[in-house]
């Protein structure tokens, strides 16, 4: 056999294993982002972090924060932004399980933000605000 046959034959065994492999790695790894909050009795909203409003409504928007700003972006991140999405990494595809529009900034309202940050925006500016979120107030 030539050595240039034994070299496209090589190749070609490689190309395809390095394939089987991607397809068998995505077919059985876990996409679904995990919820520490969710069932879980003996978690509680930290009092004095640097990461945790102290209440109100007042920019930037983030854990602990109260209030009809909340709201609307409670309803904005209900919304399914893109259904054909595939995981957080491809667009943001709305909250699961859906939020409940109270205005309070828990643990639920923090887990679903951190999926939307990693699309949109890291943290909710005024600006940001003004022009995604206030049309929904």
């Amino acid at each position: 056999m030539k050595t240039s046959t034994k070299i496209t034959l090589a190749i070609s065994g490689v190309t395809l294993l390095g394939t089987a492999a991607y397809f068998l790695i995505k077919k059985y790894r876990n996409n679904t982002p995990t919820n520490p909050y969710i069932n879980n009795p003996n978690y509680s909203i930290p009092k004095n972090s640097n990461n945790v409003s102290s209440g109100g409504d007042s920019f930037p928007l983030k854990m602990g924060s109260k209030g009809g700003r909340v709201k609307a972006l409670q309803t904005y991140m209900n919304i399914n932004r893109n259904s054909k999405a595939k995981s957080s990494e491809w667009g943001f595809k709305g909250c699961k399980p859906l939020l409940d529009v109270d205005g309070n900034w828990g643990p639920l309202t923090q887990t679903c933000f951190t999926n939307l940050r990693k699309v949109y925006s890291p943290e909710i500016t005024k600006s940001f605000y003004d022009s995604h979120i206030k049309s929904y107030e």
